[in-house]
């Protein structure tokens, strides 16, 4: 274990613990690296839903900059001056 990790014990119901248990014998994986993946996702997930993107920045700019309809395929030419993609 390494140091900047805690041990901590939780209680999951059987049928839970056991499809967790066969999920990380499928990968290879172990036990606690299922519940940490586990975790880790679920606090992503909140993360993402606790964004305010009605505030954000980017968000606010959509459909207000009009591009010529291959500036995804040709972005270094406008931008840098590259030749342009064929196709």
């Amino acid at each position: 274990m390494a140091l900047s990790e805690v041990r901590t014990q939780i209680y999951l119901p059987r049928k839970m613990f056991g499809a967790l248990k066969k999920k990380a014998r499928d990968q290879k994986k172990s036990f606690a690296e299922m519940v940490r993946a586990a975790i880790g996702n679920y606090l992503e997930e909140q993360r993402i839903q606790s964004v305010d993107w009605e505030n954000d920045p980017i968000t606010r700019s959509m459909g207000s900059v009009v591009a010529d309809a291959d500036l995804s395929v040709n972005h270094d030419q406008y931008l840098y001056g590259w030749a342009k993609k064929k196709g």
